[in-house]
């Protein structure tokens, strides 16, 4: 007798950085991604190479979640529609991911097995989007399970307010406005939009072509009662009530940005204080290079009229629960 097919099992694992409010534990990507109550959805693309000849085994196929309470199996519980694919023996495979599934399909030009592409403007998209990719060769028996690391592919800033050592706030110091914007006259500035290519299955890599800059105020929040601050750290960016900036409040505090070089001198941070009217303050980011997966936490410390800004930097928490999926 011929012995019995393996069928694909495929686990989206290793999360790195489920840091945000949108995506904080293991649960609550089940929870998006349930088949009854969920708004969400992962993405699968995959494809098998025989004599040069692509054989397309999935193309957009939703991954949605449900519990099975006779079933210990956790791959079990992820779940698609159609037929059950099958491994076949001496053939290369190329798998892509990406979540959430229907916004990123809705902004990318191409999406396959191999590589996605398209641009995206995070002056109106702010959700923290990931992809991933493998490839696993059949000549060989056939994995049980088929990892895909998902990656962020923005960088994440933050800004936050303290007083300066020494000095001590009025009660109606607070920051009731802030924004970045561009410095000089030259093209090769600090952008919100960009192309996004992401390709390799077997080393995956995401790269990034800003857009031309522009010269207006990006990411402005306005927060008309102030953020009021001591000598502990105080995020800006939070949720405001208002029309303006909100979209950019969505993730605690950070902001979704397109990784990218920011020269010398070219980006400040403008704020405004309750107290000072329109009058306008501002610090000059310092020279940085902002990679995918990457927060980026600046600290700004007021003393009267003037600020001097710090940086942290830190790569976004790895989640280590693996949210493993059944093909």
């Amino acid at each position: 007798p011929q012995p019995a097919r393996k069928a694909i099992s495929c686990g989206i694992s290793g999360v790195a950085g489920l840091s945000t409010r949108t995506l904080v534990t293991n649960a609550n990507l089940k929870a998006l991604c349930d088949a009854d109550t969920g708004t969400e959805s992962i993405g699968l693309w995959g494809e098998f190479v025989n004599a040069g000849t692509r054989t397309e085994i999935f193309n957009a196929e939703p991954l949605t979640y449900g519990a099975k309470a006779q079933d210990t199996n956790p791959y079990n519980d992820w779940n698609y529609s159609g037929e059950t694919r099958y491994w076949n023996s001496g053939m290369l495979y190329y798998f892509r991911a990406c979540f959430p599934q229907d916004l990123m399909t809705n902004l990318m030009e191409q999406m396959d097995a191999t590589h996605f592409q398209g641009p995206i403007n995070t002056k109106n998209t702010q959700d923290d989007m990931l992809v991933g990719a493998t490839q696993v060769n059949t000549q060989t028996s056939p994995p049980n399970v088929v990892n895909i690391e998902l990656q962020h592919i923005f960088a994440a800033i933050r800004f936050q307010v303290k007083a300066a050592d020494g000095y001590t706030p009025s009660a109606d110091e607070g920051v009731v406005a802030c924004w970045l914007q561009n410095q000089g006259t030259t093209d090769d500035l600090f952008s919100r939009a960009g192309y996004l290519l992401h390709t390799g299955n077997e080393t995956p890599e995401i790269h990034w072509t800003p857009y031309s800059s522009v010269f207006e105020e990006l990411y402005r929040w306005e927060y008309p009662t102030g953020v009021n601050f001591n000598d502990e750290p105080h995020s800006l960016y939070v949720p405001n009530g208002t029309n303006v900036g909100e979209l950019y409040t969505r993730n605690d505090n950070w902001i979704m940005v397109i990784p990218q070089t920011v020269k010398a001198g070219s980006l400040k941070f403008f704020y405004k204080m309750k107290h000072t009217g329109d009058k306008v303050f501002s610090v000059t980011i310092p020279a940085i290079t902002y990679q995918p997966g990457v927060q980026y936490n600046y600290i700004l410390e007021i003393r009267g009229a003037s600020a001097t800004i710090s940086l942290t930097i830190q790569d976004w928490n790895k989640l280590d629960a693996s949210h493993d999926v059944e093909l």
